[in-house]
């Protein structure tokens, strides 16, 4: 966890913690639930790692998959 927390930041999971913090900000302030949720699920993103080059699944949270091997 600790090396997923400081390691393989890249521009996408910046913006991902951007993003999330700036929705997540006034929407705490107002009290919207859907704005809550929505931020931190893209904080969550960004300090997990998850989205990042995933696909089908295939990768888990890993921002590197070797997409040549056939899916058995």
């Amino acid at each position: 966890m600790k090396q997923r927390l400081l390691n393989n930041w890249n521009i996408p999971r910046v913006l991902w913690l951007a993003l999330g913090v700036a929705v997540l900000a006034p929407s705490v302030q107002n009290h919207e639930v859907a704005g809550i949720v929505m931020g931190g699920y893209f904080i969550l993103m960004s300090i997990m790692g998850w989205g990042c080059n995933a696909k089908n699944g295939r990768c888990g949270s890993s921002c590197s998959c070797d997409t040549s091997k056939e899916r058995q």
